[in-house]
């Protein structure tokens, strides 16, 4: 559990990806032949638990379930989720090797080929398995594209940055959606470098690599959706929208919705917690133990007549909203935890909410007239500088947080589209960017006052029995079939 919640964390609050976990033990995987094939295996226990393996010219993953009660301990080998391939491995190891015999088809007509492994060492992260170190899994997670093209936001041109995974395993549920400026201000290079950390790299050190690490051994290839959108563009900031889903098993996926900031003059990410005066936000106790410090100080709650302001600027509940009575204006908002983002209205408080009312997430604009008495002067220089209103190359900018125009006519045609009620197959589904999902996903939550990213079948079906989100998942045109 503890790790599904770094990584969450790692998804959402962090721009260069996350770096492996310290290694603290070791294992071992197992390279050898399969017949006369060379083969990587590896086990979550030594022939306690599961394992895999792949050919080594193929790389297709084949899972290895441990029969219960078998001696010589035997494994069966399951493809595809949980299709049984009918082959079986009965193994008998000595100390760092493994030897014995692959068997295939009926009784009395069975093709054997013989397996010989050796051990190979490798360092093991805190409560990691072998089945996740680099050794193992790189070769599985190479071979994923990127594909570029041009967009704009408020007049400004920029290119668009899509990742696809590789079509194995299931990791081309692996989809993530970055972009880079053309570079016009000193820090713009930098800028781009961390954006270009958010793709994953091929690495098990990636977070993507570190996702299927964890979900493999269990059947299946989990998956990480995110989008990577600006919201604002100036001369002096880059305010961003980072949205999406991701499992990498347990009991539920895993949403978040979350804002970056960054400054174009120096490159860096800003922490605009330091935007407001002392007392306006409250902090966690732990920071005084993390280290290194985050470049954002995680925000624990707002102060009394900050949550007030807040609250008064709640997206209003429309007469329509059928989950309105799940949701409503929420109580106590200063002790719960937020995110701070930038916009040219204001600055963007998003509530980070638990799991199961994850629905209800908001993003909510205060104006800067509004938030004018709690800022610092750092806050209040950032406000005169939007106050100008300038654009990045000194053009007049629109207000608030928007969308592409190339992304807002997709976003009309499809509104137009029609589609076949129920749930619908993986292979039939439209297939659109993380790049399209995130401009819908604020496009939805203007016009429904909620928040549901698309994901994956297993991520749909956790989310069906919420109060009205059938509604919003065809105006969204997700596949999620009508709740009784």
């Amino acid at each position: 559990m503890s790790r599904s919640i770094g990584l969450l964390a790692a998804l959402a609050l962090v721009t260069a990806p996350a770096g492996a976990q310290e290694p603290t033990q070791t294992g071992r995987i197992w390279k050898g032949t399969l017949g006369g094939s060379a083969i990587t295996a590896c086990f979550e226990e030594e022939f306690i638990r599961d394992g895999l393996y792949y050919v080594d010219s193929a790389v297709v993953l084949i899972r290895l379930a441990k029969i219960e009660g078998s001696d010589p301990p035997a494994f069966a080998e399951v493809e595809a989720g949980d299709a049984a391939a009918g082959a079986t491995w009965t193994l008998q190891r000595t100390e760092g090797v493994i030897e014995g015999e692959r068997s295939n088809g009926a009784q009395g007509d069975e093709e054997t080929l013989p397996i010989r492994l050796m051990a190979l060492p490798v360092a093991l992260a805190e409560y990691g398995s072998a089945c996740e170190t680099a050794a193992f899994l790189d070769p599985l997670l190479v071979g994923g594209e990127v594909i570029s093209k041009r967009d704009s936001f408020e007049g400004t041109a920029y290119t668009v940055l899509e990742y696809q995974g590789p079509k194995r395993a299931g990791l081309e549920d692996y989809a993530v959606s970055s972009f880079a400026l053309d570079p016009a201000r000193p820090g713009d290079d930098a800028i781009n470098r961390a954006l270009a950390g958010a793709l994953p790299d091929g690495t098990a050190s990636h977070v993507m690599g570190q996702c299927a690490g964890m979900s493999l051994p269990g059947g299946i290839g989990g998956y990480i959706e995110v989008a990577w959108v600006p919201v604002t563009i100036t001369a002096r900031w880059l305010g961003i929208r980072r949205s999406g889903s991701s499992y990498c098993g347990g009991a539920h996926p895993n949403h978040f919705l979350a804002a970056s900031v960054y400054d174009r003059e120096s490159g860096a990410e800003v922490d605009p917690s330091r935007w407001f005066k002392p007392g306006t936000l409250a902090f966690y106790d732990f920071e005084s133990e993390v280290d290194p410090k985050p470049v954002k100080r995680p925000v624990a709650g707002l102060s009394e007549p900050l949550a007030t302001a807040v609250r008064a600027h709640w997206p209003k509940q429309g007469p329509a909203r059928e989950d309105a009575s799940e949701c409503g204006l929420p109580e106590g908002l200063g002790g719960t935890q937020w995110d701070i983002g930038l916009t040219r209205k204001g600055p963007v408080f998003v509530h980070q909410l638990p799991y199961v009312i994850f629905a209800c997430t908001e993003e909510v604009v205060v104006p800067w007239s509004m938030v004018r008495p709690f800022l610092s002067k750092e806050g209040r220089a950032v406000e005169a500088s939007l106050r100008r209103n300038l654009g990045p190359q000194g053009r007049k900018g629109a207000k608030g947080i928007g969308r592409p125009p190339a992304a807002e006519a997709k976003l009309n045609r499809r509104r137009r589209d029609t589609r076949p009620s129920g749930l619908m197959q993986r292979s039939d589904r439209p297939t659109r960017t993380p790049h399209e999902r995130g401009f819908r996903i604020a496009e939805a939550m203007r016009a429904q006052n909620t928040y549901l990213p698309k994901g994956p079948e297993l991520a749909r079906r956790s989310l069906r029995t919420l109060p009205g989100i059938h509604r919003l998942a065809n105006a969204m045109r997700f596949d999620v079939a009508p709740t009784k």
